[in-house]
C-alpha cells in the first residue's frame, strides 16, 4: 500500500464525485476532515453515508460549505440530522437491504469510497467489518477506495475484506472506534424487556436492535437455551450471551454455529473479543438483511425500537412529528418475514 497523509489522500477526489463512508462506530473522520479542508477548491462533491457514530458534527456539514458537500444520508444521525434539517442536505429513504443494490446497478453511483480498516493480514487483506453494512458494495463499485488504516480496527471475517492492492491510497493511524456504554436499565426498561423476553421461544434465531430496550430484552432471556444470531447489528448485550452459551447458533440453518451481522458497536472489551474471533462473520447489508434468507432460519425472531405509536398500532421508526430523525433502515427487512 501507498502511505500517504490524509490531505494527501483525498486529493483523489474530484468536483462533482459521490463519495460513499463508512459508518457505525468506525466513521473514517480523518479523511472526512481532510476532504472538508478542501471545501474552497471543490464542488458538487455529494456525501452518501448510512448510520453513523461519532463525537460531533460530520465536518463537512457547514452552512458555508453548502456548494460543495451535497448530504445524501441513507440513514440520518446525530452527526448530519441537524444540517439536514436546516436544507443543507437531504435523506434517501429506503430498506437498508436494497441499498447495495442502488450502487451496482448505477441508481447511487459511487465514485470514491472512504473506508476505515484493520492493518492488512499476512496475505495482504484488510478487513472493514465494524462498518461493513453498505461500505462492501460502495468499495465494489467505486473508482477509488482511500483507507485508514487503522490498528485500533479488530480484524473481522466474512464478507468485509479488501486486497491492500486494491486501495488506491491509504492514511495509517491509530485511532480507536468510538466505545460505546449502556448503563444498567431502567425499571420501565426492565418491565418492557421482561415482557417481550416472554415472547422469545428457546431455539429462535435474534435480530435485535440497538439501545436501552434492547439491552433491558438481552438481560431478560440470558437463560434462555439454543439461541441463533442473525442480525444487523453486533453489540455487547449479544456478546455476553455468547459468551455464557445462550447464543450457540446451534439450530441455524443459516451459518450454523456462527453468528452473523453487518456491523458492530459496543465497548472496548468487545472489539476486543470480536477481533479475528472466528465465531462471527460480518457481510453486506444484500445479504444480512436478505428476506429470503432471514427465513430459511427457524423460530426468526425481530426485535427493534420505535419513536412513535398511533392509537391505530401504526408505528413510526425514523421521525419525530415532522422531523425526520433516523431512516427506515432494515426493519422492515426483518419484519418482512416475522
Amino acid at each position: 500500500m501507498k502511505y500517504v497523509t490524509a490531505d494527501e489522500a483525498v486529493k483523489l477526489v474530484r468536483s462533482g464525485d459521490t463519495v460513499c463512508c463508512q459508518g457505525s462506530t468506525s466513521v473514517p473522520v480523518l479523511l472526512q476532515e481532510a476532504l472538508a479542508r478542501r471545501a474552497n477548491e471543490l464542488r458538487d462533491v455529494q456525501i452518501v453515508s448510512g448510520f453513523n457514530i461519532t463525537e460531533g458534527p460530520a465536518p463537512f456539514c457547514k452552512p458555508e460549505y453548502k456548494d460543495t458537500f451535497l448530504i445524501n444520508s441513507i440513514f440520518l444521525c446525530a452527526d448530519q440530522r441537524k444540517h439536514v434539517a436546516e436544507g443543507y442536505g437531504s435523506l434517501t429513504p429506503c430498506f437498508l437491504s436494497e441499498v447495495p443494490a442502488l450502487f451496482r446497478h448505477g441508481e447511487l453511483p459511487v465514485d470514491v469510497a472512504f473506508i476505515n480498516c484493520s492493518l492488512p493480514d499476512e496475505n495482504g487483506y484488510c478487513s472493514y467489518g465494524i462498518g461493513c453494512d453498505i461500505s462492501v458494495a460502495a468499495v465494489e463499485c467505486a473508482r477509488v477506495v482511500i483507507a485508514q488504516v487503522n490498528e485500533s480496527i479488530p480484524y473481522l471475517y466474512g464478507g468485509c475484506l479488501i486486497h491492500e492492492s486494491k486501495i488506491a491510497a491509504a492514511v495509517r493511524c491509530n485511532v480507536p472506534p468510538i466505545a460505546m456504554q449502556f448503563g444498567e436499565p431502567t425499571e420501565i426498561e426492565k418491565a418492557i424487556g421482561a415482557n417481550v423476553a416472554a415472547e422469545i421461544p428457546d431455539g429462535a434465531c435474534l435480530q435485535i436492535g440497538v439501545g436501552g430496550i434492547p439491552n433491558a430484552i438481552l438481560n431478560g432471556i440470558k437463560h434462555h437455551k439454543h439461541l441463533g444470531l442473525h442480525t444487523e447489528a453486533m453489540t455487547d448485550g449479544v456478546i455476553r450471551l455468547m459468551k455464557e452459551g445462550v447464543i450457540d447458533n446451534s439450530l441455524k440453518k443459516v451459518h450454523p454455529g456462527v453468528s452473523i451481522a453487518a456491523l458492530a458497536l459496543g465497548s472496548k472489551e468487545m472489539y476486543e473479543f470480536i477481533d479475528h474471533n472466528k465465531t462471527m462473520e460480518f457481510y453486506d447489508v444484500a445479504y444480512t438483511n436478505n428476506p429470503f434468507l432471514i427465513a430459511q432460519n427457524p423460530k426468526a425472531c425481530a426485535i427493534n425500537s420505535a419513536l412513535e405509536v398511533d392509537l391505530t398500532g401504526q408505528i413510526c421508526a425514523d421521525s419525530i412529528g415532522e422531523m425526520i430523525f433516523s431512516g427506515v433502515g432494515g426493519q422492515h427487512d426483518f419484519m418482512y418475514v416475522c
